[in-house]
Formats: structure tokens, C-alpha cells, sequence
């Protein structure tokens, strides 16, 4: 018994081979058949497509979204397409997804498939090219600074708060349904409508704070100067910036919904690693609960866990 290895969740999931999905692109919601959360995402439940799409790298998520905008042009609307899951603790591994794009009346009803874990097969010279592109900085389509950079500008404001004692803050937002506006629209409307969302937020934020995207799906803002109640305002003007205008492309003025979780700080326990999880989990959980439209989930260390204010969310129609 002294040689048994406690098995790594990356062993598990290769030892459970696959895992079947059917994803309600309406609700934007993921039912699994298996225990994908505990193996892939502990800390935040794989419920809503944001959450999935967070742990896809912007190349892994063009991968899946171009496969998937095929498809509308298929009768069968079968896909296949193979990219890499950011997993926890900087690991990574390659699944295989096979799924199905299933229409009624001219709409996008759900995708029904399986994810396969794969053992990684890419070579030096592939993974080298990848870690380039990850980490240019500053992402190609949006402009905005990557997460490391984002990161780094988290660490240097928790530190001056530290000291300081004037509070700061982090949010998290996401665009709500990105894989069921590729699948009605297409994969470069889609990057039309990111790119749009993208310039109405950096208009939006203060002059002394930070946006970048830290992930395919999601946006990360710092602000400076911020308590509580400057991190709600800030969430529903955000909110309001994308929801209040439709976005203009090529297939027409389409509206888009916003998701938002924040956290407030100093807290002599929290680091940058810690506050932007926080923050996505707070963000992941009020779109899990509200299926679509618009939430903000604000919070502070200092602020007790039963208060109001940690489940606060507000709910806008498409």
C-alpha cells in the first residue's frame, strides 16, 4: 500500500475516457453526464457556456466556434474539432469534442455531444508557437491586454492598497450566449460582436483603470479607488453600455446580455490569483442562476457571507 499514488484529476479524467454534454443554447446551460466540475473545475461548476469557455485559450476557443459555425451548413449538423482545456494548477490537456448542432424553425436549439480526453500529442516546436501567441500581451482582436498583463497590473494595486487602505476592486464580465450567436450567426459575426462589446467597455471605465481579456469569453476590469457600492455602479454602467444599444455587423443590429462578479479588496489574504478566481466564480454562479440577461455579483472580504449584497443580481430581457 505504501507505493499506491494518489491519482492527479488529469489521470482521472483520461481513465473516465469520455464524457457526454447536451447544451441548451437558449439558457446558455450544460447538463453532463459525469462528474465533470470535480474533475476538470472544482471551484467553479461547468453550468453555463461562459464557465466552459473560460477554461479556452482564445486559439482552442476559434477551434471550437469555427467547427461549430460549419456545422449550420450541414444537414446532419455534425461537428468534430480538437483543442486544448486549460485546466487548474497550469495544466493543460487535449479533448477530442464530437457533437451535434440541432435546429428547429430556423433557430438553434442545443448541441448534443461528448468530449474525449486525449494524451497530449503536440510537439515542442507546436507548443512553442502556441506559448508565443499566448503570451504577445495584448489580444488581436479586442486590443486589450492578456490575462498575465492583466495580472500583474492586480498585483501592484493590491500591494498599494495594502498600504494604503484605500480599497480597489476587481470584476469579471462576460458575454452571456457566445455559442448560440455563432451558431445563428457565424463565427466572424461573432468576432464582430466581441470586438464591438470590447470598444463600448474600454470607453466605459475610468481613465485610471485597467480592462484586458482573460480568457476566450470573459473580460477582466481593475479599479482603482473603488469600495462596494463603486463596484455595483460600475457593473450595472457596464451593463448598461452593452445592453442598452444593439451592436451593428454584418448580419444586422443584434443585442447582447452582460454578466459581471466582482470582488472588493484589501485583504491581507488575497492575492491577485485569488481575487480573479473569486471573481469568476462569482460571475459563473450568477449566470448558472440566472440562465441569461444580466447580473452582478459584488463582493468584499469585510463584508459578512449572508448579506445581501453576495447574492445581489438583476435580470434583463434579450
Amino acid at each position: 500500500m505504501e507505493n499506491v499514488q494518489k491519482l492527479e484529476p488529469l489521470d482521472l479524467l483520461k481513465m473516465y475516457g469520455e464524457l457526454s454534454f447536451e447544451w441548451s443554447l437558449d439558457e446558455d446551460r450544460i447538463h453532463w453526464t459525469g462528474p465533470v466540475s470535480r474533475l476538470i473545475s472544482p471551484d467553479i461548476p461547468l453550468v453555463s457556456g461562459g464557465s466552459y469557455h473560460n477554461l479556452l485559450s482564445i486559439e482552442a476557443f476559434e477551434i471550437r466556434m469555427r467547427a461549430i459555425d460549419e456545422a449550420r451548413h450541414h444537414i446532419d449538423g455534425v461537428y468534430v474539432c480538437q483543442y486544448a482545456l486549460d485546466l487548474p494548477h497550469f495544466e493543460h490537456t487535449l479533448v477530442k469534442e464530437e457533437g451535434r448542432l440541432v435546429f428547429e424553425r430556423g433557430e438553434p436549439l442545443y448541441l448534443k455531444g461528448s468530449l474525449r480526453f486525449l494524451e497530449n500529442s503536440t510537439s515542442e516546436k507546436d507548443q512553442d508557437q502556441e506559448s508565443v501567441l499566448r503570451h504577445s500581451g495584448y489580444d488581436a482582436l479586442t486590443g486589450y491586454p492578456q490575462k498575465e498583463v492583466l495580472y500583474e497590473n492586480l498585483a501592484s494595486l493590491i500591494e498599494q492598497t495594502a498600504y494604503s487602505g484605500i480599497s480597489g476592486a476587481y470584476l469579471a464580465v462576460c458575454i452571456d450566449r457566445l455559442t448560440y450567436l455563432n451558431a445563428k450567426y457565424g463565427y466572424d459575426v461573432l468576432k464582430d460582436l466581441l470586438k464591438g462589446a470590447s470598444e463600448r467597455l474600454r470607453q466605459e471605465i475610468r481613465f485610471n483603470d485597467a480592462i484586458g481579456r482573460t480568457s476566450s469569453s470573459s473580460f477582466g476590469v481593475v479599479l482603482q479607488d473603488c469600495d462596494r457600492w463603486g463596484i455595483i455602479r460600475t457593473a450595472d454602467r457596464l451593463t448598461r453600455v452593452i445592453e442598452s444599444v444593439p451592436i451593428a455587423t454584418s448580419a444586422g443590429n443584434i443585442n447582447l446580455c452582460l454578466s459581471a462578479g466582482g470582488l472588493v479588496f484589501p485583504d491581507h489574504q488575497l492575492t491577485a490569483e485569488v481575487v480573479m478566481l473569486k471573481a469568476e466564480q462569482f460571475l459563473f454562479e450568477a449566470q448558472a442562476n440566472k440562465g441569461i440577461g444580466a447580473s452582478w455579483t459584488p463582493y468584499g472580504e469585510s463584508v459578512p457571507a449572508a448579506t445581501p449584497l453576495n447574492r445581489a443580481f438583476t435580470r434583463r430581457p434579450l
